[in-house]
């Protein structure tokens, strides 16, 4: 099963422990490794939402702001950031420059090997599509060369 998903799971029954564990994987909860997270700025968000559930508001800011400058996008982080009272420049967080830098980060790596998987199911389905879809190649009836004499064939 996806982390990620256990993650919510468990938050969803309030197993806020377990949920921190699935998201860090096998890391101990207090070191903050942000490259083992499940889902990367997404998982980062989330982590961030269970020690505020949990009322750890400074590990919380942690994790918003770590999900924030993964993904400059997640203005959810941003407006919870907000209001657990952390000022943050908005200038420096929604700049183009790193909009532009996570962009072309987004587009060379895939997010999971699902995604890879899914993609590739999706060029096979496309391929044969376009395969059924294409007329079966005929041989040109219009002209024949038997013999040697060259007529149309009606």
């Amino acid at each position: 099963m996806n982390r990620y998903k256990f993650a919510i799971s468990c938050i969803k029954i309030n197993k806020y422990k377990e949920a921190e564990r699935a998201l860090l994987g096998s890391e101990t909860l207090k070191i903050k490794n942000y490259d083992n997270v499940a889902n990367g700025s997404y998982g980062l968000y989330l982590l961030a939402v269970v020690c505020e559930k949990q009322t750890r508001y400074a590990d919380a800011k942690d994790y918003y702001l770590k999900a924030l400058e993964l993904n400059p996008t997640l203005w959810s982080a941003y407006e919870k950031l907000g209001k657990l009272g952390e000022h943050v420049n908005p200038g420096k967080v929604f700049s183009e420059a790193r909009h532009k830098n996570y962009e072309s980060n987004a587009l060379k790596k895939p997010s999971t090997p699902i995604s890879l998987k899914r993609k590739k199911e999706e060029e096979d389905k496309l391929k044969k599509i376009t395969n059924q879809t294409q007329a079966p190649k005929r041989k040109n009836s219009l002209h024949s060369t038997e013999g040697g004499s060259n007529f149309l064939m009606i």
